[in-house]
């Protein structure tokens, strides 16, 4: 456990679980490629932030939202 900011131990970038990238059109004539919110960064950091606490905390992978805990116990390999 930390105490602070300054001790924690952040991941790096290959410690990340992987992602998909997506593209979704707009409906709307918003943007020359009917794109919307490209280059943003996610809203809340906290989804985010649960699911990698509780991946490190039982040392495996977590990428479904919400964390249940069918979801914790099928990364776990206990439920299929």
């Amino acid at each position: 456990m930390t105490g602070n900011m300054i001790d924690y131990k952040w991941r790096t970038f290959n410690e990340f679980p992987p992602f998909d990238t997506v593209l979704l059109e707009s409906e709307f004539d918003t943007e020359a490629f009917h794109a919307l919110g490209f280059g943003e960064i996610t809203p809340s950091p906290a989804p985010a932030a649960i699911l990698m606490a509780v991946s490190n905390a039982i040392g495996h992978p977590i990428t479904e939202y919400p964390c249940s805990p069918t979801v914790v116990l099928r990364a776990m390999g206990k439920i299929k």
